[in-house]
């Protein structure tokens, strides 16, 4: 797997657990973001790794601290 895959896994597993655990429908999650129901659809499977700012603004919905993880270079 390559970094690509690897960001696109943890991220996209990330927002899928928290959505869930929050109890947000994917639907909701993308009206609160101000998006749609598939780009969070699209994101959760790994279709595409979402930008920043669209990171930045579900974590803010889903209540997630930004979490460098290992294979992030500083």
């Amino acid at each position: 797997m390559n970094l690509r895959e690897q960001q696109m896994k943890y991220i996209s597993k990330m927002i899928k657990d928290a959505r869930e655990n929050v109890g947000i429908s994917q639907k909701n999650l993308g009206e609160a973001i101000k998006s749609s129901q598939t780009t969070i659809q699209r994101i959760e499977s790994m279709k595409v790794l979402p930008e920043l700012t669209t990171l930045s603004k579900i974590a803010k919905v889903l209540n997630l601290g930004f979490v460098l993880p290992k294979f992030v270079k500083r």
